[in-house]
């Protein structure tokens, strides 16, 4: 494994394809927690790169919190079962011509 460009805040590594397969672990957990940025080389050329995710990570409820507003009632169902019914006696004499019996 050898150093190589300082890039950013990051210390970068450049590390060959069969080192990366016996490092991996301990690689990612040093790019996980921000510390470097790993090049992985195959036969004398870049071929990856490794660097933190940009985002905050974490679960993904409440990651638009500021963004969404919910309105109105989100928990009773949208058209009652008369609606339904209607709906479904027009769309069959659309296909039928009348109501089949």
């Amino acid at each position: 494994m050898s150093e190589q460009r300082n890039s950013g805040q990051l210390r970068a590594k450049v590390v060959e394809a069969c080192d990366f397969a016996a490092q991996g672990e301990e690689l990612l957990r040093a790019v996980e927690e921000g510390v470097v940025e790993v090049y992985v080389n195959r036969d004398g050329r870049t071929v990856a790169r490794l660097v933190p995710v940009p985002y905050p990570q974490g679960p993904p409820w409440g990651l638009y919190a500021d963004v969404a507003t919910v309105t109105g009632d989100i928990v009773s169902p949208l058209f009652t079962d008369e609606d339904v019914d209607a709906f479904l006696e027009r769309e069959l004499e659309n296909i039928y011509g009348s109501r089949p019996e």
